[in-house]
C-alpha cells in the first residue's frame, strides 16, 4: 500500500512538471489584453484623463463661493497707533487679528460657466482618445498576430517542400546509381536541396522576428516563451464584402472614438470661444467678511485703589474731600475673549469691474479662439475623411485578396496537377531536371502567393469587422 501511495505521487508529480514544461499558448483575445494591461501608452493615456477629470472637477468647483480664513500676530515698537483703540502709544504691545473672507462672482460674462462646459468636452474627448489609443494597439497586435500565423504557415510549406525535394533525391540517387539518370541529375537536384534548406532557415528566421514583433507589440519582457494557437481560419465568414464601404463608414462614424472625439473637440474650442468674449463683459462680485481682534493696549478699568481721604467741610450741606473717597481707578487689560466679542465686525459690499480697455487683450485672445474653433471644425472633417478612405482602401484590399486568392487557388490546383504529371515524367526519366525543377520553383511560388492573399483577405475583413464594432476573433 505504501509503495502504491509513492508510485501515485510520483506520477502525479512528473505529470505536473510536464504541464509547468509545457509552454502557454496565446490566444488573439489573450495578446490583445495582456497588451492593453502593459502598455505603457495606454497607462499614459488613463493618467491623462486623470488630468482632464481633476481639471473638470477644478471648474465646477469654481462656481461656488471662496472662503478664507486669516489670522496674524504682531509685536510692536515704539510710537504706533492701536487699530482697537484708536490711540497713539510709546509702549511695547502685541496684538491679534482674525477674519474670515468669502467672495462670490455672480457675473462675469458666463465665463464660469463655458470653462465648465468646455472641461466637460476636455475630459470626453480625452476619453474617446485613450480608446483611440487602445484600438490602435488592438489593431497592431492584430496585424502582428496575423503575420506570425502566415510566417508559421510559411514555415511549414517549406519543411515539407525540403523533406519532399529530400524524398526525390533519394529516389534519384538510387537511379543515378543504377545508370538510368546521369549524374548532373543527382547535383541539380542536391543544389535545389540546398535552396530549399536555406528557405527553411530563413523561414524561421523571419517567423522569430515576426514573433518579437509580437511580443514587444504586447511589452512581453521575452519572446522566447510566446506560442500562439493557430486558428482554424476555414470557418471564418466574408459575408462582410458584401456590404458597400459607404455603408461601413456611415457605422463606423457613429461608434468610433476618433469621430466622437473630434466633435467634442469641436464643442470645447466653441465653448472656449464663449469663455474669451465673456472678457467683455462686466463683472459683478459679492464680498464678503468677518473680523476681530486684541491688543494688550486696550484696558478696562478693574477696581480703585484705597483712598485716604479727610473731610475739607460742608458746602451747602455737601461734603467736600481733600482727595476722593473712592481713590485712584485701575486698569488692566480686557481680556482675550472680551475683546474678541468686543472687536466682531461683519461686512458685506459688491463690487463691479467694467472693462473699458486693456491692450486688445480680450479681442486677441476671442481672435485666438475663433481660430481654434475653425481648426477645430477642419480637423473633424479631417477625422472623418480620413476613416472613410481607410474603410475604402481596407474593403478595396479585400475584395483584391479575395480575387487573387480565388485565382490563385484555381492555379494552385491546376499546377499540383500539372507537377505530379511532371514528377512522373521525371521519375521515368523522359524529363530532365531542369524543367522538373522549373516547374517545382513555380509551384512554390503558387503556394507563397495563396498564403500571402489569404492573410491579407483575413486582415482586410477583420479591419472592416472592427469598424463594424464586431469583436476581433477568430
Amino acid at each position: 500500500m505504501k509503495r502504491l501511495f509513492i508510485l501515485v505521487c510520483f506520477t502525479l508529480s512528473f505529470i505536473f512538471q510536464a504541464l509547468a514544461a509545457t509552454p502557454k499558448k496565446w490566444t488573439l483575445q489573450e495578446c490583445i489584453d495582456y497588451a492593453l494591461t502593459h502598455n505603457v501608452q495606454s497607462q499614459q493615456a488613463k493618467l491623462n484623463i486623470e488630468l482632464s477629470k481633476s481639471r473638470m472637477q477644478q471648474s465646477y468647483a469654481g462656481m461656488l463661493p471662496s472662503i478664507n480664513g486669516f489670522g496674524n500676530q504682531n509685536y510692536n515698537f515704539g510710537r504706533r497707533l492701536d487699530p482697537f483703540t484708536n490711540e497713539f502709544n510709546q509702549s511695547n504691545n502685541k496684538t491679534n487679528s482674525f477674519s474670515l473672507n468669502s467672495s462670490m462672482s455672480l457675473f462675469n460674462g458666463f465665463q464660469l460657466q463655458n470653462t465648465r462646459r468646455q472641461s466637460t468636452y476636455d475630459y470626453q474627448a480625452g476619453k474617446l482618445d485613450a480608446e483611440k489609443m487602445q484600438n490602435d494597439v488592438v489593431l497592431n497586435v492584430v496585424t502582428l498576430y496575423l503575420q506570425v500565423l502566415f510566417n508559421e504557415e510559411n514555415l511549414s510549406v517549406a519543411r515539407t517542400n525540403a523533406d519532399a525535394m529530400q524524398k526525390q533525391l533519394d529516389r534519384t540517387s538510387i537511379m543515378v546509381e543504377a545508370g538510368v539518370y546521369p549524374l548532373g541529375t543527382k547535383l541539380d537536384l542536391e543544389s535545389q536541396l540546398a535552396n530549399e534548406q536555406l528557405r527553411v532557415v530563413n523561414a524561421e528566421n523571419i517567423r522569430n522576428l515576426s514573433y518579437l514583433d509580437l511580443a514587444q507589440a504586447m511589452d512581453l519582457d521575452s519572446a522566447s516563451s510566446l506560442e500562439i494557437v493557430n486558428p482554424d481560419l476555414s470557418k471564418i465568414q466574408y459575408s462582410i464584402l458584401d456590404m458597400r464601404p459607404e455603408d461601413v463608414f456611415q457605422i463606423a462614424s457613429q461608434s468610433m472614438p476618433e469621430v466622437k472625439s473630434a466633435d467634442m473637440k469641436v464643442a470645447s474650442a466653441k465653448a472656449g470661444l464663449a469663455v474669451a468674449q465673456g472678457a467683455r463683459s462686466p463683472q459683478l462680485t459679492l464680498n464678503g467678511a468677518l473680523s476681530t481682534g486684541f491688543s494688550n493696549a486696550y484696558k478696562e478699568k478693574v477696581g480703585s485703589s484705597p483712598a485716604d481721604s479727610s473731610l475739607f467741610g460742608y458746602i451747602s450741606g455737601v461734603p467736600i474731600y481733600l482727595t476722593p473717597p473712592e481713590g485712584q481707578p485701575i486698569y488692566a487689560t480686557t481680556p482675550f475673549n472680551k475683546q474678541l466679542n468686543q472687536n466682531f465686525s461683519k461686512f458685506l459690499g459688491f463690487s463691479v469691474n467694467i472693462p473699458i480697455f486693456n491692450g486688445w487683450q480680450a479681442k486677441t485672445n476671442i481672435d485666438r479662439a475663433r481660430i481654434s474653433y475653425q481648426n477645430a471644425e477642419l480637423d473633424k472633417q479631417l477625422t472623418r475623411n480620413r476613416l472613410l478612405k481607410t474603410i475604402q482602401q481596407a474593403h478595396a484590399d479585400a475584395l483584391a485578396a479575395h480575387r487573387k486568392y480565388e485565382a490563385t487557388s484555381k492555379s494552385l490546383q491546376a499546377m499540383h496537377e500539372s507537377f505530379s504529371y511532371t514528377e512522373q515524367k521525371f521519375n521515368l526519366g523522359v524529363l530532365n531536371a531542369l524543367d522538373f525543377l522549373t516547374a517545382k520553383n513555380n509551384m512554390l511560388k503558387a503556394e507563397s502567393d495563396l498564403l500571402q492573399a489569404q492573410y491579407e483577405y483575413i486582415f482586410k475583413t477583420k479591419i472592416l469587422d472592427f469598424y463594424l464594432g464586431k469583436p476581433l476573433a477568430f
